[in-house]
């Protein structure tokens, strides 16, 4: 009988531990979309400081709608730049975490910018004073 409960609370403490690991990837993970409205565009993404990866954009939506889309794990720093192909059009980066949005940046059709650049540092948008 007392082994029985040794085995209980061993597989009790692996199964904890397991959850626990899982969650803290869950909060390290961030969704990169870059969004151009009436245009294409260009542009790479760097990932903690690494070499700059292209950006894929694929249609949405209208031929005139285009978005790139990447999850992330394990994230210190996101460095992300893109190019958009008429200045004439709408163009946006947006960082994500757990659904919402936690930094983002856009130009518009007013903006002489051809070129947006926005760095997101894991844990920026934490406010909190606790």
């Amino acid at each position: 009988m007392d082994t029985q409960k040794i085995s209980i609370v061993l597989v009790s403490i692996v199964i904890v531990g397991s959850l626990w690991g899982c969650a803290e990837t869950a909060q390290n993970e961030v969704t990169l979309k870059v969004i151009g409205n009436g245009t294409n565009f260009t542009g790479g993404y760097s990932r903690n400081g690494g070499d700059y990866q292209p950006l894929t954009p694929v249609e949405a939506v209208a031929p005139t709608f285009t978005v790139f889309g990447k999850d992330f794990e394990d994230v210190d720093l996101l460095e992300v730049y893109a190019i958009r192909d008429d200045p004439v059009s709408e163009l946006a980066i947006k960082f994500y975490r757990n659904n919402k949005i936690v930094k983002e940046d856009s130009i518009d059709e007013t903006s002489t910018a051809t070129t947006l650049s926005v760095d997101y540092t894991f844990g920026e948008e934490d406010t909190s004073t606790q």
